[in-house]
């Protein structure tokens, strides 16, 4: 590592952004031994970072907001960017990513959120159509039905946990097809 620009940390994990333009991952357990865990290379400029549940947010002076996903620190993975936010800084507070804008001021975005997903996995036993969602932890996800891939109704409403987490269809397989999809309501 070389010189390092700036520092996260959350939990045992923390993150240093450095001049070779790398995004350092180590666990801190042991304050006394870190220990170098993963790296992700950042494509220009580095300059602010911020960590926040799963994602270390990069302020990139060249190339704009980068998110990196962070939840397995050995192997992290780009999410997405923005490069209209070319910035030294950046600064994560609830659901929204703060980052000074030249002489626009300020650019408020949403904090990055993973969509929601329903797992391949299907199972159909006595009691229904047993499906299986993921989302990030605390984040609400909506699974809607449809009939036609058109009409789009809410049908459950869950907190995401990080895990799939099981709902059951009982009233599935009741002659009609039946679609469903997971959403942030």
């Amino acid at each position: 590592m070389s010189a390092a620009l700036d520092v996260a940390v959350s939990g045992n994990d923390a993150c240093v952004i450095d001049l070779t333009k790398s995004l350092e991952i180590l666990d801190v357990s042991t304050p006394s031994s870190p220990q170098w865990v993963g790296r992700y290379a950042t494509p220009g400029l580095p300059g602010g970072l911020v960590m926040s549940g799963n994602y270390a947010y990069v302020s990139d002076r060249t190339n704009g907001l980068e998110v990196i996903d962070i939840s397995t620190p050995a192997s992290p993975q780009w999410v997405g960017s923005n490069p209209r936010c070319a910035s030294p800084r950046v600064a994560v507070e609830g659901d929204r990513v703060y980052v000074p804008w030249g002489s626009s001021g300020l650019a408020i975005l949403d904090r990055y959120r993973r969509p929601p997903r329903l797992e391949p996995e299907v199972r159909w036993d006595a009691a229904g159509c047993r499906l299986f969602v993921s989302g990030d932890p605390g984040d609400a996800i909506c699974i809607q039905r449809s009939p036609d891939l058109k009409a789009w109704a809410d049908w459950v409403i869950l907190t995401g946990t990080g895990n799939p987490q099981e709902v059951v269809d009982p009233t599935a397989g009741s002659g009609a097809s039946r679609f469903y999809r997971a959403v942030i309501p």
